[in-house]
């Protein structure tokens, strides 16, 4: 009787364990494919819908495959935080935002917001923002500004007319 109960509750260990082992799965991820990602900053705008009071400067960066990065510089990640969290959020092209990436000196990323401030009509496709992520520290690691005066006080170079392209009697 003594033996039957002890390979009972033998039996009933094992396949407790071999139970708890098949949905102990392990997950493998790969490291990241690219150690280094460059992104071309076609267009910059200033994000008027984000109501975080602790972000002063907030900026929609699409590229040039369409995706939409944020930039954001804030005074502190939340409000029990007193460090600065300063990052840039990147899509990928599914647009599926897959990370932030930290920005880890605040006055440079408050330079560049006032940069982008002041020059965001500007930058185009002939003029972009190159960014430099770095996926395996989840960093920022440089950007690349424009030649773009943000002091410009004229515009250097007027569109040309084309003479005969408008038909001002349908604007009427």
């Amino acid at each position: 009787m003594i033996l039957k109960r002890k390979v009972i509750s033998a039996l009933i260990i094992y396949l407790t364990f071999s139970s708890v082992r098949a949905f102990a799965t392990e997950v493998y991820l790969q490291k990241p494919y690219r150690q280094k990602i460059s992104i071309k900053i076609i267009k910059a705008e200033p994000q008027s819908n984000y109501l975080s009071p602790l972000a002063h400067y907030v900026f929609d960066l699409i590229s040039d495959t369409g995706a939409t990065h944020t930039l954001v510089c804030s005074e502190r990640m939340g409000l029990a935080e007193t460090k600065r969290a300063s990052y840039f959020i990147f899509q990928n092209v599914m647009r599926i935002s897959v990370g932030n990436f930290k920005i880890s000196n605040h006055e440079l990323c408050d330079q560049l917001a006032k940069y982008i401030e002041a020059v965001f009509e500007l930058v185009s496709d002939s003029k972009p923002i190159r960014i430099i992520l770095d996926t395996s520290k989840f960093e920022v690691e440089s950007v690349y500004l424009p030649d773009l005066d943000p002091f410009m006080d004229r515009v250097l170079e007027l569109p040309k007319a084309q003479p005969g392209k408008l038909n001002w009697n349908a604007l009427e």
